[in-house]
C-alpha cells in the first residue's frame, strides 16, 4: 500500500499546482485608463474634428465676406436718400444674420453628432479591449471622476490608445 501512496500524492499535488496556475493565470483584474486621454489621441476623433474644422474656417470665410458686403455698402450710404442702398444693405444684413444663425445651429448640431460618434465607437473598442485582455474592470478617470488613486501598473491607457487606434486603422491584433 505504500508503494502506492507517494505516486497519488504526487499525482495529487501536481495536478493541486495546475489547477492553482491556471486559476491564477486566468484571473481577471480591474485596471483603468485616463479616458481624456484616450479619447483626445482617438484617431476617429482627429479626423472628425479636422472636418469639422475645415467646414467651420469654410463657413467663416463666407460669413467674412458677406460682411465685407455689408462694411462696404454701408460705407456708400451717403444719405437718407439713398432708399435702394438702405434696402440692400438691410436685405444683405438680415441675410448674414439668417446665415450666421443657421451655421451656428448645423455647428452644434454637428458637433453633438459626431461626439456620438466617436463615444459609440470607443465604447465599442473599451469593450473589445476588456474582453480581449480579460479585464473584469476597466475604470475610467478624468479631472473629476471617483477614481482618485490608481497604481500606475494598472495604468493601460497607453495600451488602450494603441488598441483602439489600431482597431480604428483595422489593424486589430
Amino acid at each position: 500500500m505504500n508503494k502506492l501512496t507517494v505516486p497519488v500524492a504526487l499525482i495529487a499535488l501536481c495536478i493541486s499546482i495546475t489547477c492553482m496556475v491556471m486559476l491564477f493565470s486566468q484571473k481577471q483584474k480591474t485596471v483603468f485608463v485616463n479616458i481624456e486621454t484616450v479619447y483626445d489621441e482617438f484617431l476617429m476623433k482627429k479626423e472628425l474634428e479636422a472636418k469639422f474644422d475645415n467646414v467651420a474656417s469654410v463657413r467663416q470665410q463666407i460669413l467674412d465676406s458677406l460682411k465685407l458686403e455689408l462694411t462696404i455698402l454701408s460705407k456708400s450710404i451717403t444719405s437718407k436718400n439713398d432708399v435702394e442702398k438702405i434696402n440692400a444693405f438691410q436685405a444683405k444684413r438680415q441675410a448674414y444674420s439668417l446665415k450666421e444663425q443657421n451655421y451656428l445651429e448645423s455647428t452644434e448640431q454637428t458637433n453633438e453628432q459626431y461626439k456620438t460618434q466617436i463615444w459609440k465607437q470607443l465604447s465599442q473598442y473599451i469593450k473589445k479591449f476588456g474582453s480581449k485582455n480579460n479585464y473584469q474592470y476597466i475604470l475610467g478617470f478624468e479631472n473629476k471622476s471617483a477614481v482618485l488613486y490608481g497604481d500606475e501598473a494598472e495604468d493601460v491607457t497607453a495600451e488602450m490608445s494603441s488598441y483602439v487606434n489600431n482597431a480604428y486603422k483595422g489593424d486589430e491584433k
